[in-house]
């Protein structure tokens, strides 16, 4: 039998863990006692919803998580049939951590705009399917949401950082939402042959998907462009695989056995001819099938002529090209452009006068715009993250506008076909995380439209240039 004092000793035990399971560190809200209990239940859970769609349980992560525990333990009491103002009680409690979060929340967005800009940019493009690489940054993102809760100062280069790892997770779901077709589809062509049996079609498919993931890179918020190069390099894909499947078929048949296949029906569609009606009918069915093989012959044909007219191009491309060291610039093309990427540029820090050490470089560029025939040129101003973005901004801007006044100067293209613009540090090729990164983000980059060459063009001179 239990003494009396073991009695009471339990007791105050179970009291005791029943207060600290519990215990709060804020005043409810109060709730009216007529309330409803059910309706006030049920009308705290959308609140808590609503709340997590607007990113609160990741912006006031700690107090969104005592206001979910509050809920539930309303949830739990009401399904136990407890008494009404118990319920009301955890449902005020709710409420109050609820207020609490939204405020935090409202701090967090007002500290950390770049980075949340970043995560949003990031979920637009698709990053719930890396769900592991959203998952860790997002931890990270709590790390500082946490501090922001309890008014502590947070390291603004980790903010950076974080900025960062959010815009190339953006960045590594637009390849794949917008590339994924092309790269299935050439790697499956690889797989059966491809380049064996259909060199140049697959040649051409891996040129156009890596203009494509340059155009993502250069711009990955431009659609027009990125949505241009993109299909481009899907259709050339999906070509290269159904020219694939049409030599694979063709492969034990002699060009005579085709030729003379092809002879013989339009031997009997001849024959056709003075058939009746219901028999023209069906002639008329061949002639459409004959006509379709024979479009897709000629497709074939332009096929190989165009990508006989891409080799020369890229042996123009290449001695353009060859004009820059690998330390002064890089030369690719988009769509129908040129773009040299100056990496030698040297601008003093905070200035944007020319550095007599850049003149070589950009009179090799003059160079190529003369070769070419420039018809348009922007010139396109960029910074790493070091600084304020409205600094950096300016500072691209002042930059890009000295090398196209430079090129002006010199009399190598009209003022009205110039442009010049600054992009700050919205734009990185490269991780700022690290000096080698920061570095390649630091650059000049000149986008030249050529001129439009005729038909009759004449093949160029080897030194000369034309984008196709």
């Amino acid at each position: 039998m239990i003494s009396n004092k073991w009695t009471k000793f339990f007791v105050s035990t179970s009291i005791a863990l029943y207060l600290g399971a519990c215990a709060h560190n804020i005043k409810p809200t109060p709730m009216a006692a007529t309330a409803n209990p059910n309706a006030e239940v049920d009308n705290l859970s959308a609140k808590v919803d609503a709340a997590r769609t607007q990113n609160v349980d990741v912006l006031a992560p700690e107090n969104f998580k005592d206001a979910e525990k509050s809920l539930k333990e309303a949830q739990n009491l009401r399904s136990k049939n407890k008494k009404g103002e118990k319920i009301l009680e955890a449902v005020g409690y709710g409420h109050a951590y609820l207020d609490r979060a939204n405020a935090a929340a409202q701090k967090s967005r007002e500290q950390l705009p770049d980075v949340l800009k970043a995560r949003e940019l990031a979920m637009t493009a698709g990053a719930a399917k890396y769900h592991e690489d959203r998952v860790d940054l997002d931890k990270d993102l709590m790390k500082y949401t946490r501090k922001i809760e309890k008014d502590k100062t947070i390291n603004r280069e980790d903010i950076t950082d974080l900025q960062q790892d959010y815009l190339d997770l953006e960045l590594k779901s637009i390849k794949s939402n917008k590339l994924s077709e092309a790269k299935n589809t050439l790697e499956n062509a690889e797989k059966q042959g491809a380049k064996r049996i259909v060199p140049k079609a697959y040649a051409d498919a891996t040129e156009k998907y890596k203009v494509a993931e340059k155009a993502i890179e250069t711009d990955r918020h431009d659609e027009q462009s990125v949505n241009t190069a993109t299909s481009a390099a899907t259709s050339s894909a999906q070509l290269t695989m159904s020219l694939l499947q049409t030599a694979k078929e063709n492969r034990k048949r002699s060009p005579e056995q085709i030729a003379r296949e092809i002879e013989n029906r339009d031997q009997r569609i001849d024959e056709a001819s003075a058939l009746n009606d219901a028999a023209k009918a069906q002639l008329t069915a061949a002639e459409q099938k004959i006509a379709h093989e024979r479009t897709q012959l000629g497709a074939i044909a332009d096929e190989r002529q165009k990508l006989e007219e891409r080799e020369r191009f890229n042996q123009a491309f290449e001695q353009a090209r060859a004009e820059f060291k690998q330390n002064e610039a890089d030369v690719y093309r988009q769509g129908d452009n040129m773009i040299i990427r100056l990496k030698s540029m040297k601008f003093s820090p905070g200035r944007s006068e020319l550095p007599s050490a850049a003149l070589p470089v950009l009179n090799k560029v003059k160079g190529v715009l003369s070769q070419i025939k420039a018809e348009d040129v922007v010139v396109e101003g960029h910074t790493d993250s070091t600084g304020a973005a409205t600094l950096n901004k300016r500072l691209s801007s002042e930059r890009a506008e000295a090398v196209a006044n430079y090129f002006v100067s010199e009399n190598t293209v009209e003022s009205k076909n110039v442009e010049a613009i600054g992009y700050g540090y919205d734009r990185p090729i490269a991780s700022n995380k690290n000096k080698t990164g920061r570095e390649q983000n630091r650059r000049v980059d000149i986008i030249i439209k050529p001129a439009q060459a005729s038909a009759a063009q004449p093949a160029q001179q080897p030194g000369t240039s034309s984008v196709q």
